[in-house]
């Protein structure tokens, strides 16, 4: 399910561009600048099912991560770990079909999200400042 659903996402009105942590605030801007209903992911290029996918309502950003692989179950945790040092309360949500998702609302402040980010990718997914990522948006603007 989860790789149709990726393959939907990733080809409908998608942008994609690739960079490191460093590029991380210019694209959840791009979230930000966005209309309602748009979508990030940030994935680790050869990594499988290492990303995260964010949102933005009028005061934050929602923070999410798929709890369906058995490597994002194992994550879990460590995810839940990073978020509460930074102050922040993750809470599980569950998709129409049942599948769980570990959600956490952050401020809508794209320099903020992209520290917890920088935070998150290093410390739960083990990548180095330099390890490739993939910005993939639906329906932001471009890129600059």
């Amino acid at each position: 399910m989860w790789r149709n659903l990726k393959s939907w996402l990733w080809n409908s009105a998608s942008s994609v561009a690739s960079g490191t942590l460093a590029d991380a605030s210019a694209h959840i801007q791009r979230l930000l600048d966005a209309p309602e209903g748009s979508l990030l992911i940030i994935e680790v290029t050869g990594l499988e099912d290492a990303f995260l996918q964010f949102t933005a309502g009028p005061r934050e950003i929602q923070i999410n991560h798929p709890l369906i692989a058995p490597a994002q179950v194992e994550r879990e945790h460590a995810l839940r770990r990073v978020f509460a040092a930074a102050g922040f309360s993750p809470h599980e949500t569950l998709g129409s079909d049942g599948t769980r998702f570990l959600d956490c609302d952050v401020p809508r402040d794209s320099v903020l999200a992209a520290i917890l980010v920088q935070r998150i990718f290093e410390s739960v997914f083990g990548i180095t400042p330099s390890t490739q990522l993939r910005f993939v948006g639906n329906g932001l603007p471009p890129a600059a």
